[in-house]
C-alpha cells in the first residue's frame, strides 16, 4: 500500500472539501500493516471537536529522502544550524524522518514513533486544551498527505 493511499483504509471525516483520517486509527493500521510504501511526504495533524479544527502546524511530519535533519533546519529556518533554538530543534527532531537507504520497516517504526510524541505530548495537550477546554487523543486527525515541499518555518 502506498502512503498517499492510506486513507481509503481508515475512518475519514471530510470539512470544507478536506479530507482527515484518525490518528488512532493510523496507528494501529502502522502497527499491523507491514506493506506501506513511503515517499518524500507531509503529514499535517490537526485537532478536531464539533466541526472545530485546529491545525497543529508546529507537529506536522516531513519525510524526506533529499536533506539530512540538519540542512532541512537549516532551509526552513534560512540560519545557520547552531543558531536554531533548542526548542525548535527538538520538536522538529520529533517530526523528521529521513527516507534515504532505508526499508520501510523502519521508517514504520519512525512513524509510530511520531505519533507515540504527538500523543504524549504534554506541550500540545495543554495548548489544545487552552483551545478546545479539553484533550481527547481520538480528536487528532491527520491531513491527508501531500508532496513534500520544504517551507520557512
Amino acid at each position: 500500500m502506498h502512503i498517499t493511499d492510506i486513507h481509503s483504509n481508515l475512518r475519514t471525516i471530510t470539512i470544507s472539501n478536506e479530507v482527515y483520517f484518525n490518528c488512532n486509527d493510523f496507528f494501529e493500521l502502522l502497527k499491523t500493516e507491514n506493506d506501506i510504501r513511503f515517499i518524500d511526504c507531509i503529514i499535517t495533524p490537526f485537532y478536531i471537536s464539533n466541526n472545530k479544527r485546529y491545525e497543529l502546524y508546529e507537529y506536522e511530519l516531513i519525510m524526506s529522502s533529499t536533506e539530512s535533519f540538519q540542512q532541512y533546519m537549516t532551509i526552513v529556518a534560512g540560519r545557520q544550524y547552531e543558531s536554531i533554538n533548542n526548542n525548535v530543534l527538538e520538536i522538529r527532531r520529533n517530526c523528521y524522518i529521513e527516507l534515504s537507504d532505508r526499508i520501510n520497516s523502519d521508517i514504520t517504526a519512525d512513524v509510530i514513533k511520531y505519533i507515540e510524541y504527538l500523543m504524549d505530548n504534554i506541550k500540545l495537550k495543554n495548548e489544545v486544551k487552552d483551545i478546545f477546554d479539553e484533550y481527547d487523543a481520538s480528536k487528532i486527525f491527520l491531513q491527508s498527505i501531500i508532496e513534500n515541499k520544504v517551507k520557512r518555518l
